[in-house]
């Protein structure tokens, strides 16, 4: 059997959804499989940590200079051919041949006003489409899971919840403290801190998340620093945010850092 691993996502610098779909490429190809061959399109030569592509998975780029989901239904379903399960997350080409199975770790309908109408009209059709058309959905926890029936209109019976694992690499080291290596290269104070990873989206409440740290600074005195790392593609504005609340020197944004980097940290 062979699998074809839908690989848009992995083109450009790796965020959640991108890292997840990198360490499953990792294990797929270390780990014993029913699949004798499974192969990775990508429209671009993705930006992969050395080793991830071993074994039975190989990496075929379809180059175009098509928008990624345009490349997805039309580049892709001419290069792919015809594999005997199809796997995304999010979303899979409008027309699959064979066994499509689809990852979801969150859709935009159950916050409607996170989003703009036109990033819902661009995505939630090829989501909808997606889930209802595939085999097997896989979400990330029971409230993806009922997120999907509910919105999406999802057939319950052939959702399965699969958490997210965490690598082992992704461990304390011991200590509280910046590391001295980045906070050198960020300019950053090397006492404790707190640390928050992930797209600066409206949902994820990056002024909250704010405005509960200057609290702990003003009514406790903690010492600590915040340190936030993700692309802003929603226009949140961390720096205008952080001078709004008069947190300059306290509170620092990253807009993306390497595996490495978040290893350390």
């Amino acid at each position: 059997m062979e699998l074809a691993v839908v690989a848009r996502r992995l083109c450009g610098p790796l965020t959640g959804v991108g890292r997840y779909l990198e360490y499953l490429l990792y294990h797929w190809g270390r780990t014993d499989s029913p699949f004798r061959r499974i192969v990775v399109y990508a429209p671009q030569a993705p930006s992969l940590e050395p080793g991830t592509i071993t074994g039975r998975v190989e990496l075929r780029v379809a180059p175009s200079r098509l928008p990624p989901l345009v490349w997805e239904n039309l580049v892709l379903p001419l290069r792919m051919g015809r594999a005997d399960v199809t796997f995304g997350p999010y979303t899979l080409p409008w027309r699959t041949a064979g066994i499509a199975v689809v990852s979801n770790l969150g859709i935009y309908e159950s916050r409607p006003e996170d989003f703009t109408w036109s990033q819902r009209m661009r995505t939630v059709p090829f989501f909808r489409r997606s889930a209802q058309r595939a085999r097997l959905v896989i979400a990330n926890s029971d409230s993806t899971g009922r997120d999907l029936v509910q919105y999406l209109g999802v057939d319950a019976g052939k959702i399965r919840v699969i958490y997210p694992g965490v690598d082992d690499v992704f461990r304390p080291r011991g200590g509280d403290r910046v590391p001295e290596r980045l906070a050198r290269a960020w300019s950053l104070p090397e006492g404790p801190f707190f640390l928050f990873v992930g797209k600066l989206s409206k949902r994820r409440n990056l002024p909250m998340l704010l405005d509960a740290f200057g609290r702990l600074r003003r009514e406790r005195g903690t010492p600590h620093s915040l340190l936030i790392i993700g692309p802003d593609y929603q226009g949140v504005n961390a720096p205008a945010r952080i001078a709004e609340r008069g947190l300059q020197g306290a509170a620092f944004y990253l807009p993306f850092a390497g595996r490495d980097d978040l290893v350390e940290l």
